[in-house]
């Protein structure tokens, strides 16, 4: 329901999004696990799970927390369909 210049997608393949969302490190997501990238400043409440940015290729350890957070955001915003799609399987993604 998000409001933005594109037509309706009109094709079988889900339709994917990007979203940044620059909030304080106050800031708490009550009931969620989210990670967040720290763009400066310092961190001291703790309410996000830190991604590491490294600039360049993406090392392994990168790839898999990733994976993970991906992973996490799909299983509260992806339907089943979707969910195959996006991954090629049905089951529960953890």
């Amino acid at each position: 329901l998000t409001g933005h210049g594109s037509g309706g997608n009109q094709t079988e393949s889900p339709r994917l999004g990007i979203m940044m969302t620059y909030v304080p490190p106050d800031v708490q997501t009550p009931g969620s696990d989210e990670s967040a990238i720290l763009v400066r400043g310092k961190d001291a409440y703790h309410h996000f799970k830190h991604e590491s940015f490294n600039p360049g290729l993406a090392t392994a350890e990168n790839r898999k927390m990733h994976r993970e957070i991906m992973i996490r955001i799909a299983e509260r915003t992806l339907s089943p369909r979707e969910k195959q799609q996006a991954f090629g399987i049905s089951q529960k993604l953890s």
